[in-house]
């Protein structure tokens, strides 16, 4: 299948079904945070209260509507639920980021429990070689990220850069 074979109709269903699988999740993570399961369902809400269960400020809502910020604060919050829910090693984030929907069902129905705010946890030690490699990885995802949302690079033809000289 060819990316222009997509249709409307496909893209739609994609989302939806992410979604669902997103609520889903939210429902079962806010019972064991003993908040109000149908919550998950509820678009936007269902942020609010995901900020609450983790620690962060309610105004980082907000920066869920500023474009590319969204990104890094969605991702941050996602991960910080995670760790509210016992999966604070490393592969848990890995495959919280590649597979999320899935994997976010898969621990949300698993043996986890509420431990707290992820914000009121106690801070993991990092080796030298996981800093790094999170610099690394945040600072590719960063410059990959602004530059397909906000430039591009371009050849400018000119009589100069032309190969024909007389």
């Amino acid at each position: 299948m060819y990316f222009n074979d997509f249709s409307m109709t496909s893209f739609v269903a994609l989302m939806l079904g992410g979604y669902l699988l997103q609520a889903v999740a939210y429902y079962k993570f806010f019972l064991k945070a003993e908040q109000p399961g149908w919550i998950g369902f509820i678009p936007i809400y269902n942020y609010y209260i995901h900020l609450q269960i983790v620690g962060r400020p309610k105004w980082w809502m907000l920066l869920l509507f500023v474009p590319v910020a969204n990104f890094f604060v969605a991702l941050t919050i996602h991960l910080d639920l995670l760790k509210s829910f016992q999966r604070y090693r490393y592969i848990d984030q890995v495959l919280g980021v590649l597979f999320a929907p899935f994997y976010m069902v898969y621990v949300a129905f698993g043996p986890t429990t509420y431990l707290g705010k992820a914000t009121d946890l106690p801070k993991v030690q990092k080796g030298p070689f996981k800093e790094w490699f999170e610099a690394i990885v945040f600072a590719v995802f960063a410059a990959t990220i602004i530059r397909w949302t906000f430039m591009e690079a371009y050849v400018i033809p000119t009589p100069s850069s032309s190969s024909h000289h007389i």
